[in-house]
């Protein structure tokens, strides 16, 4: 059974962004929630402010790679796109742990 042909305007209209969408806030951004844990509150702020740096610079240098990994040509293609290919295929390099994982958390 052949697949049903779209013209362009219904191609827009399914590729046009839905702006305008609102959501209930779960935890406003840089509001630590005190949990029954050993540090005081200045060390915890401290800890939340150096693994959001973490993760923004995770995410960053992992977008560097997949960018770099498909801007690769010439002669050596096929090795560079290995080399950038292998630090996102190895779960262990990216996997970053879930927010629920830490004590206290900043948004």
């Amino acid at each position: 059974m052949p697949k049903p042909t779209l013209d362009a305007d219904t191609i827009l209209t399914r590729a046009t962004p839905m702006t305008g969408q609102h959501t209930h806030e779960i935890q406003p951004f840089g509001h630590l929630v005190r949990m029954p844990i050993a540090l005081s509150e200045h060390t915890c702020k401290e800890s939340v402010d150096n693994l959001n740096q973490l993760l923004a610079d995770t995410v960053t240098l992992r977008d560097l790679y997949k960018k770099h990994h498909w801007q690769v040509a010439g002669p050596t293609f096929y090795q560079l796109h290995l080399l950038f290919d292998k630090p996102m295929t190895s779960r262990t390099s990216w996997s970053m742990p879930s927010r629920s994982a830490f004590n206290c958390s900043a948004g």
